[in-house]
């Protein structure tokens, strides 16, 4: 049988489906415990019973293999024991498609199983940068339920790995205005060379919202900034702010002229939450 085929009738993702799909995740061609794992996860949290086949996934020689199991994972959500330290291992995986999915779904089953967050801060010093990398991305996909971790996020933005640094000002901005003692650490990442930082830190700022006000002088000399889009960014931040980002009036109505079509409908919006619009 030709590995099309297959793949044909692997089309119906019904619950009745489950067992056979499940007996696919064994197959020797890739291709098909691939498809066979992206089967599963559309068929959802029905498709439970196939959890335990997908953990052993996670540890497959192909990383397509391992990326769509965790994929599924994140999909089906399983309540079992083995959930957690399947995907907190899989963080560690070599390859950065694994280790978002993963991340993906451990956000995803963490209100399921008790104190995630505690068991990623952790990971968040381990001697293995891809770990608290991992960790951290994890971290900022969870949005408030993350706020206990917000400590050792600060510590994370001084991380000597740059991409740990980037999730670590990411996941800050992902937990929101809880996570306002972190805006003047924002703040100076605002003069960073880096685009990507500058870029990050303006989006945390926004994440932070109203609690960000402090940040509002400092915005507004990126609203000039060379990047497009740090440029973009800076305007929805000021917007996201709110009224208390009323002195970024001025300097929203100058951004109207920006030469960058994204920049000026991100001004008006911004223009437009500010007023009370």
């Amino acid at each position: 049988m030709s590995e099309m085929s297959t793949e044909r009738e692997l089309k119906d993702t019904s619950p009745e489906n489950i067992g056979d799909l499940s007996k696919r995740l064994k197959d020797i061609r890739a291709g098909v415990r691939v498809n066979a794992a992206r089967k599963l996860g559309d068929i959802g949290p029905k498709a439970e019973a196939a959890a335990s086949f997908l953990f052993k996934l996670l540890k497959d020689r192909k990383r397509e293999v391992r990326s769509s199991a965790a994929e599924a994972l994140g999909k089906i959500v399983p309540h079992d024991s083995e959930t957690v330290p399947s995907l907190l291992e899989a963080l560690g995986d070599r390859d950065s498609d694994v280790r978002k999915e993963a991340a993906v779904a451990l956000s995803r089953v963490c209100p399921y199983h008790g104190d995630v967050v505690t068991d990623l801060v952790g990971m968040l010093s381990d001697e293995d940068a891809i770990i608290r990398e991992g960790a951290a991305s994890a971290l900022g996909k969870m949005g408030p339920t993350a706020k206990n971790a917000i400590p050792a996020l600060l510590e994370g933005l001084e991380d000597v790995d740059m991409a740990v640094r980037l999730a670590a000002v990411n996941a800050l901005g992902g937990v929101g205005s809880d996570a306002a003692e972190a805006v003047p650490a924002m703040i100076e990442l605002l003069k960073d060379e880096d685009r990507a930082i500058r870029f990050l830190a303006v989006s945390a700022l926004g994440g932070i919202g109203s609690e960000a006000t402090a940040a509002v002088p400092a915005l507004l000399d990126l609203l000039t900034d060379e990047a497009l889009d740090v440029r973009t960014a800076t305007a929805e931040a000021l917007g996201k702010i709110g009224p208390a980002a009323t002195d970024a009036v001025p300097a929203l109505v100058e951004a109207l002229k920006d030469e960058a079509v994204e920049v000026r409908k991100s001004a008006t919006a911004a223009l437009g939450l500010i007023k009370g619009a």
